[in-house]
């Protein structure tokens, strides 16, 4: 018998392969790979997890999703992600953090991508500290 976590997991892939063959002329590889090649791209260091990319493109394909997860174990990368697309390069994202502790321990950054107006919030600790990326720097 499967527990509930399972039958949700299941549920969740599920979804996520309807929403694939839903959209006419996607590529879940292309897709996933243009993802995490966009993080690597902008910190060499860090390679998603299969579960981030896995909801970064449901966030992609336009799928609501809820992460139950640790502090600190990468919840904030995935909904991050799809901004770093080429389709969405002229989107906003606004984070709304009504949590005072959480938000206390963020630092935020202001990144600028390689020749375009987009400025993308990130979680230093993700993508960039100002030791070593210039680009990135303190917002008041």
């Amino acid at each position: 018998m499967k527990s509930s976590l399972e039958r949700e997991r299941e549920l969740s892939y599920k979804l996520l392969s309807d929403a694939r063959a839903k959209k006419e002329g996607y590529d879940s590889r292309v897709i996933r790979h243009t993802l995490s090649a966009s993080v690597t791209a902008l910190c060499p260091v860090i390679t998603p997890y299969e579960w981030q990319i896995d909801l970064a493109e449901a966030l992609t394909l336009g799928l609501d999703a809820t992460v139950i997860a640790g502090t600190g174990s990468g919840k904030t990368l995935p909904w991050a992600m799809p901004l770093l697309l080429e389709e969405n390069l002229d989107k906003i994202c606004l984070v709304i953090s009504p949590l005072n502790e959480l938000e206390a321990e963020h630092v935020w950054h202001r990144c600028t991508l390689n020749a375009t107006d987009l400025m993308i919030l990130c979680l230093g600790s993700f993508f960039h500290s100002e030791a070593q990326d210039p680009c990135c720097r303190r917002q008041p």
